[in-house]
Order: C-alpha cells, then structure tokens, then sequence
C-alpha cells in the first residue's frame, strides 16, 4: 500500500493556525465576525461554521442543546491562493464536516481535507494499485465528497475523457488519524450519494442502485448538464419516501411508484429540504444575510390531503423571531442555525410538531391503490362501480401491466373488447404528455408477444404510431463530438465493482470481466483523443418505445434459473416484424455494446481454441508426436464439454425450439463430432472419414460466426431465408426426380443385381458386360480376327444397378453429365424407346422447367430477405442466446445492461433521408402521431416530407 495526501492547494504556513493560552468564548468566534454558513455532522454531535468575512472554519461541540467551541481544535484560516480568489468572486465555498471532525471544504476544483484539530492534521489515504492506475492513466477531478454516519467518506472522482466517475469509500481508522478503501464502483451518469442509497438522474428519469425495487421515477423536470448541478438538487429518502429538490422545485415519491405523490414549487430559489420524521418534510429557504425573512414549512409526504403548515414559529418563539435555519439533525433531533450571524441550537426532541396537522383527514388516492385487489376486479360495464381501471389513469398506470396479459389471452368475448380501450386509452396518454406519461407504453409492451400470437395488426398499428419517439426532455439538435450515429444509452447508470472486490473474488469470469474493463478503458482514451479533432456532427435524440421490453421479473431462483431461465419479451419475441424500423435496431444495437459484443468474441475466442487444437491433432504430419496429439486431443474434449453443457441446457430449456433452430444443428452437429472423434482417437484409431467430417463441421461452425457482423449477416440472411421459403418447392423437385430414379431403376437395372459385374449375360442388355466397349483384333495386314476384346466394366458403366445408385445417376444427369445414360444406344425396342421417351421427359420437365422456375423463385426470395429486419433478427437470436445462458440471472437483471428506457441519438442527416424513405413506404402516416410528426419534420426542416 502507498500512502497519498489528499492536498491540492499551496503549502500552509505557520500563520494558518492561530494558537490561544485561554478557552475561547462562543462570541471569540472567527475573531468576532459574522457567521456565513454552517455544515452539522451526520449523527449531529458536531458544527463547523465558516465566515467569510475572515475567511475561516471554526469547529463547534454539541452537547444536548448546547453548542460551544471546539477546546481541541483552533481556528483554520484559508490559504492565502484561495483567500485571493474568494475575493475576485462572489460565490463561497462549500463545507462539510463528520463525527470524526474530518472538515472537507470546496471550492470549484479547489479542495481540501483535514482533521479539526490544534495541528489540523491532514488525514493520510491508504490507496491501492487501482487508485494508482487511475489516478496515472486516467485524467481526474474531484466532484463530490459525502460522510456517512458510519464515519465512512465517500468521494467522487470524474474521468475527464469519458465521462466516467470512480466512487471510493474510506473508512477511518481513529488509531492511525488515516482512511482506509474499503470498496470502489465505476459508475457514468449524475450521481448521488445518500447514506447507503446511491441515486442516478439522467433526463428527467430517477433510478437507484441495489435497490430490490429496480424502480425509476420520472421527474417533472429535467436538469440542465452543468458543473454545480449538485449545488442546485438534493435527493433524500425515508421510511417510504423520496424527496428530490432541484433548485426552487419539489417531487415527493413513494417508493416504488414512477409517478410523484406531490408536486411542490417554492418561490425562493435557495431552499432545503429535510425529513422531520418518517413521512414529515421540513422545507425552508436560506435567506440572504439582509434578509431576515425565512418560511419553515411542514409538508406531509404521502396524505395529499393534509394541507402544509407554517411552523416557523415554533423556532423563532424561542430566539426572538431572528432564528434562520440551516440545517435539522434528524438523528439529534436538533435544529441548527443562526440568530445575528451567531451560531444556535434548538432542540425538538421534546415536541412534536405533527400535532399541527388535522387529524381529521380523508384518504388520498395513494391509500386505496395500495388497497386496491386485481383478482377481485370487474370492469365498470354500468358505470356504478367505484373504480374503472380504464378511465382511472393513476389506477392503470399501477394495473395495466397486470391486467393487459390477461385481456390478451382471454377468449371471453367481454374481456377481449377491452384490449381496444386501452390501447387506446395508452396511445392517447402518451400522444398528450409523453414526458410524464411514457411508462404507460409498458402496459402494451409488456404483452407484445401474445398480441403477436393473436393479435399482430395491434404490432403493426403500435410501430407505426410509435416510429419515431423525439426525446421530450431534450428535443433540439444536439453538437457533439463524442456522439455518433445510433449512439445507443440509457437512464440508468453503468456500475462495475472494481479491482478490490475483484482482488476478494478471483475467477475466470472475474478476470474476463477486469480484462474487458482495461481494454476498454485504454480503447476510450484513444477514441477520445481521436474525437477531439473530429468535427461535430449534429443529432437529434430518440426514445424506444419498447419500455420495459427487455426486463426479466425481479423474482427468481438461481436454482431454476440454472436450467430454465425465465423470459424477457425481448427473447419471446425475436421476430421480423419486430426490426423493420429504427425502434427494434436500437434495442440491438444497446444490447450488443453494452454485453453482447465482449460474450460474443469470448465465446468465438473459446470455440477458435479449440478449432485449433483439433485442425492441428489431425493434421497429416509426421514432425507432431504422439503425445502431442493426445493432449491436444485432450483439449479438445474438454473444450467440446464445456460447449456441450450450454447445448444441454438450451435443449433442457426448451427441446421444442432448440431443434428447430437452423443454428442449433450446426452447434451440435461441430461439438459433438469432434468431441466424440477425439474421444475415439484416444482408445482406437480413428478412421479419416471421421476427420474429415468432423473439421469440415468445424469450419462451417466457424464461418457462422460472422453473421453477427453486417457485412457478412444479410448474406447469411439471404441463404437461409431462402432456403426456408423455396423449401416446399425442393421438396416437390426432389419427389419428381426421385420418381424418375425409381422409373429409371426398374427399366435399366441388370438381371443379376447382385453380382453382374462378375457375370456375363449376352442375353441382358442392360448387364455391364454389354454395356462395354468391345474392340476387334486386326492382323498386321487389316483383317479382321474371329477375337474380340471387351473392355473390364466398372460400376460406373450402369449405375442402375440399385435404387442408391439410380437417384445418383439421374442427380449427375440433372447437373448436365450424361455418362450414366450415354451407354444405352437407340434401338427400336420398346423398352429402348421408353427409356429415350422419359430421358426427353425429364429433361424438359426438370432440366429446362422446373430448375429456371426455381431460379425465378429464387430471386423472388431474394428480394424478400434482401433487408436488414432479417439480419437483424439473426442478431436478436445472438444476444438472446447471450442473456439466456451465458449472463448470470442477477447480469439479467443489471439495469445499466438492460434498462427499462433506451435512448438513441441518430445523424440529421440520415434522419431526413430515413424519415423520407418510410413516409414513401407508408410505414410513417400522416395520421399516426401529428404532433409528434410535425415537431420532428420542423426540427430536420423537412415539412414538405408528407404531402397532403
């Protein structure tokens, strides 16, 4: 372990510290000045105060209600470089302080943390090769710094190049005045740090890290992408709610519910929020030093109906009226703030303040949606009932995913006539909000599969009004360097535990999964200094439509998910309806950038491995030994086991699919050859047919794998689509020639089937021996002998000798060799002009016909399969492939990896033209969504696109 200092400003001098003889008065403070601003520990036992007047931070004990100066510890003076900036600008700095009087102060990218103490000991970090590597390779900034009331610290870093963040937590160690790591995440989007919450707001979405709930929340607004964002929003929680604060505006959630229960605006635009109690708000704005005006509101966080209350005089009663609050200890149960800029302390222990609310309140809506029972349900035919799901949006926003499956796959004619209702009702929603009112579009994905099963116009009526979503949240042109066409990403943070868990947990995965992390981190660095001289292109930002596609239920068991992994409508529905437009790419294209891609060439790196080892074991070589042979044999079989298991449990899975699935074949047919193979060569000596076999299966194996790439995927597209649509059509062709074989066989074969070739027969004219050539002997003078000479007759001479070998000679004489009839000469037999009658018969029929009417249906087929829906469906099959058995059921379950909302950001360019080219399909009516349609024709500038 190396030890760092945590330091980035100047040397300190002496002057910095201020040494007293004598215990200072509370009025001593800061030399006297006024108090500017005060930070209060987590568990609420001690107060720094800052001054900016002489820029100094005292430290302050709390005991009981009492506040006093810290008798260990002096004043800390800022350094002189800081002082000199503070005084060009107008801002302050920020301040924090834990139990452990570990003071953290803030000033843009200037920082500092220290010990309140006589010496204010600057505390030692005990770093590891992780933070070695990070702080070497990566160019770093400090962001944030949260404590814990653990006494851990938690810092954020920033990775300047990819807009990554490194989040390490320190624990301290009292016994050696230093902060150990104990554990470290890289993490990408806006983070926040609440006590052991970590929260994430992209958009205008909120989602949280290992929360069992996997829920996102969706906000009322979105934050702007600036520096001091943080300065500007809050997010706490308690009990069953969430609070978020951003600048003068407040959204109050109970956890799990996507929708706010409340929705506060404050006309003060520094304002706090802290929880009083377990569903009790304390909301207070921080007046400037002139203003001696605050309001402290009480708000209760769940009952709508209970009317927020002005408390603030139950803390002026006890100050004068003079007390401004900055901050409520709910540990402590202290309020802590200033009277005349001096320091104050309140303590609340004793009273309660939800007395000031009525008692005599009528539930909210919140109350009965948690009392509300599905199983119990009936739809509101008579208009007497008290609920209808349908009209009731808040109550089908909670059911309609639950509900919408059942409607689906009913056949009571009641229920079916629903399904219409809320599709519609859904449609209509979104089309009028879709900034708060996209999860309804969860209700219809959630069941695409069986709309595609009994209702598949619902699919083709839902991508047509759903073809391009414009992000609501961010809908203008958006410049930037480092986006490129179908940029792919998502709400939800991207979280990997990192080298010391790492370090805790070694395993082949593990080490993958480091190795991977590398890789791409160094990839990152060169895109970025590559993308620095590239000119910026302009994009607009899309959103699937597809919510909640790709998620796997929340409840599982590793047990059964060993075996029988459960389903995403993602893996239900790899279809080519699905992947006609921009939606169904995007969920692709997200997939296979964010995991798809690394399993993929770790698994085609695993299978080339063990290519080799075989192709090199039954090379025909003398210079390889024997004992070489064997252990690559050996390989060879181990590597054939290992993707032998994954084949099981596809087969266990579902035997039905995994027999029909042109792929699996191939799979099974490489794995299971070669690893036989090998296991014959090692106990017996193998024939070479089964060489040969088995490596001609390999190649073939490893020639498929380049249907995951474009270039070579629509081709694969192409053969085996096809193949699947002409296949009645060879099957017709090869009952034809079949029968002409059959016919063949029975007017040609030889008498003697058995052994003609060894039996003459003058009186058969189709034996083999009359069938050949005969040659006349001459004598020197040209006379003819009474001798003549017959050609030895191979099996070849008269391939109708059996029904194997008729079915070859006809195929031979189909590709246009006409050997295996050409010994037969025109005779005015019977059976001779029957055999020259079926020979024009199949040559017209088959040979000029039927085989020109299977290269027009080819190329029909062609056309049909030419186009990127059927590469892209070989795509899904991969990486459906790749979650079911290859990720681990918590991987399946990583929002980062599949998310419940995938944005995607596309070239204008490439917009206009693919937006031009749909509305002349008539895959994008004018009729669908014309609001949404029109924002985005006016956005690329293409209103002439649809014409009335």
């Amino acid at each position: 372990m190396a030890e760092e200092i945590i330091q980035i400003d100047d040397k300190y001098d002496d002057n910095d510290i201020q040494l007293y003889d004598e215990p200072r008065k509370p009025y001593d403070a800061h030399g006297g000045k006024k108090i500017s601003s005060l930070s209060v520990s987590p568990n609420g036992t001690y107060v720094i105060t800052y001054s900016s007047d002489d820029k100094s931070i005292e430290g302050w004990i709390v005991k009981d209600s009492n506040i006093s100066l810290d008798p260990e510890a002096k004043v800390f003076t800022l350094p002189k470089v800081l002082i000199d900036k503070l005084a060009e600008s107008e801002n302050s700095i920020e301040i924090k302080v834990n139990d452990n009087k570990i003071v953290y102060y803030k000033y843009y990218s200037y920082f500092r943390i220290f010990q309140m103490s006589n010496e204010h000991r600057q505390i030692k970090f005990k770093t590891n090769l992780l933070e070695f590597f990070w702080k070497i390779m990566i160019c770093e900034m400090l962001e944030k710094v949260y404590f814990k009331k653990n006494g851990d610290i938690v810092m954020v870093k920033i990775n300047i190049f990819e807009n990554s963040k490194l989040l390490l937590v320190y624990s301290f160690n009292e016994k050696d005045d230093e902060l150990k790591l104990s554990s470290s995440h890289k993490l990408a989007g806006r983070i926040y740090v609440e006590e052991d919450n970590i929260w994430n707001i992209y958009s205008n979405c909120l989602s949280q890290f290992n929360s069992e709930t996997e829920s996102t929340y969706f906000l009322g607004f979105r934050p702007p992408f600036y520096d001091n964002i943080y300065e500007k929003s809050t997010i706490i929680s308690k009990g069953n709610s969430i609070v978020v604060k951003h600048f003068n505006k407040i959204e109050i959630f109970s956890k799990g519910k996507s929708d706010p229960v409340q929705n506060i605006r404050i006309r003060n635009s520094i304002i706090k929020v802290e929880f009083l109690y377990d569903d009790y708000l304390l909301v207070f704005n921080l007046p400037k030093l002139e203003d001696k005006c605050q309001k402290i509101i009480l708000y209760h966080t769940s009952d709508i109906n209970k009317q927020p209350v002005d408390v603030s005089k139950v803390f002026n009663n006890n100050c004068g009226n003079n007390f401004i609050l900055y901050e409520y200890n709910s540990e402590s149960k202290k309020a802590f703030g200033l009277v005349d800029e001096r320091i104050k302390c309140i303590d609340l222990s004793s009273r309660d303040l939800r007395k000031t609310f009525d008692d005599d309140i009528i539930a909210g809506w919140n109350t009965y949606l948690d009392d509300f029972d599905l199983k119990k349900f009936q739809f509101d035919e008579t208009k007497d009932k008290k609920i209808n799901v349908i009209e009731d949006d808040t109550i089908l926003a909670r059911y309609g995913a639950d509900l919408f499956p059942i409607l689906v796959n009913s056949n009571n004619p009641k229920l079916i006539c629903h399904i219409e209702s809320i599709y519609t009702k859904c449609m209509k929603l979104v089309k009028e909000d879709p900034n708060r009112n996209l999860k309804f579009l969860n209700i219809i994905t959630s069941s695409m599969n069986d709309l595609y099963k009994k209702y598949p116009d619902y699919i083709t009526k839902f991508n047509s009004e759903m073809f391009m979503f414009l992000d609501p949240s961010n809908e203008n042109i958006i410049s930037n360097k480092n986006y490129y066409h179908f940029r792919t990403f998502s709400v939800d943070c991207v979280y990997f535990l990192l080298f010391i868990t790492f370090m805790l947990n070694i395993s082949i995965v593990g080490l993958f999964t480091f190795i991977a992390w590398f890789i791409t981190d160094l990839y990152m660095l060169i895109y970025e200094s590559i993308s620095a001289k590239r000119k910026a292109n302009q994009y607009i930002v899309l959103i699937v439509p597809y919510i909640n596609y790709s998620r796997y239920p929340l409840k599982y068991s590793w047990r059964k998910e060993v075996l029988y992994p459960q389903q995403s409508e993602f893996v239900k529905t790899c279809e080519k309806i699905f992947y006609t437009n921009w939606n169904g790419e995007a969920v692709i294209n997200h997939k296979w950038e964010c995991f798809g891609r690394d399993y993929y060439f770790g698994i085609w790196l695993m299978f080339t491995i063990f290519l080799i080892c075989f192709t090199i074991a039954s090379y025909p070589t003398n210079s390889i030994s024997q004992e070489t042979r064997s252990i690559l044999y050996q390989t060879s079989i181990a590597f054939g086991v290992f993707h032998l298991i994954f084949e099981l449990r596809q087969f266990i899975w579902n035997p039905r699919k995994y027999f029909f699935s042109k792929w699996n074949w191939f799979d099974l047919s490489a794995f299971l050859s070669v690893t036989i193979t090998s296991i014959y060569w090692i106990n017996y000596d193998v024939p070479y047919w089964a060489l040969s076999v088995s490596c001609l299966l390999l190649d073939l194996k490893f020639l498929l794998f380049f249907r995951a790439f474009e270039s070579f995927g629509v081709y694969f597209a192409i053969i085996f689509g096809v193949a699947k649509r002409v296949f009645s059509f060879l099957i017709l062709l090869a009952i034809i020639i079949a029968s002409f074989a059959h016919a063949f066989f029975l007017l040609l074969h030889p008498q003697n089937l058995l052994d003609s070739l060894n039996t003459q027969n003058s009186n058969d004219p189709d034996n083999p021996w009359t069938l050949s050539n005969t040659y006349d002997q001459v004598d020197e003078n040209g006379n003819v002998l009474n001798e003549t000479l017959i050609q030895v007759p191979d099996e070849n001479k008269n391939l109708f000798y059996s029904y194997p070998t008729s079915l070859l000679a006809i195929y031979l004489f189909l590709t246009g060799n006409q050997n295996s009839l050409s010994s037969w000469t025109p005779t005015p037999s019977i059976e001779n002009t029957i055999l020259f009658i079926l020979m024009v018969i199949f040559s017209f029929l088959i040979v000029i016909y039927l085989m020109n009417l299977f290269i027009g249906l080819l190329n029909l087929a062609m056309e049909e399969d030419n186009d990127r829906a059927s590469y892209l469906v070989q795509k899904a099959e991969i990486i459906a492939e790749i979650e079911l058995f290859y990720l681990l059921p918590h991987e399946r379950r990583l929002r980062h990896m599949i998310p419940e909302v995938i944005y995607y950001a596309v070239d204008i360019t490439k917009a206009r033209k693919y937006i031009r080219e749909a509305i002349n399909k008539g895959d994008w009516k004018k009729d669908d969504w014309p609001k949404m349609q029109n924002k985005i024709l006016k956005l690329l500038n293409i209103e002439d696109a649809i014409k009335d």
